[in-house]
């Protein structure tokens, strides 16, 4: 059985696959094509999103955010999205 900190790596990396096929679907990624533009590539760009969301997960997991918001997984799903949005927020502002 998987610990939560493996757990959150793999929702992480769920999560950006989602999001970057959903991104790519509607024409844009926000911020983060910003980031995935610093790849040489499209297929780097896309590589560099993914582990950037895998880490995001995982500290989500280990910093013990999960624990906050119950069980039910649309609130912990929804929590994850904010506290990436608030990273790129972060980010964006440097």
């Amino acid at each position: 059985m998987r610990n939560i900190n493996q757990k959150g790596l793999v929702a992480g990396c769920l999560a950006s696959i989602v999001a970057l096929l959903f991104g790519h679907t509607v024409g844009g990624l926000g911020m983060w094509g910003a980031v995935a533009l610093t790849a040489k590539t499209p297929l780097g760009g896309w590589l560099l999103l993914l582990m950037i969301g895998s880490g995001l997960g995982y500290l989500y997991s280990y910093l013990g955010f999960n624990k906050l918001f119950g069980k039910e997984v649309a609130v912990k799903g929804a929590a994850y999205g904010v506290v990436v949005w608030i990273a790129g927020l972060i980010v964006a502002s440097n």
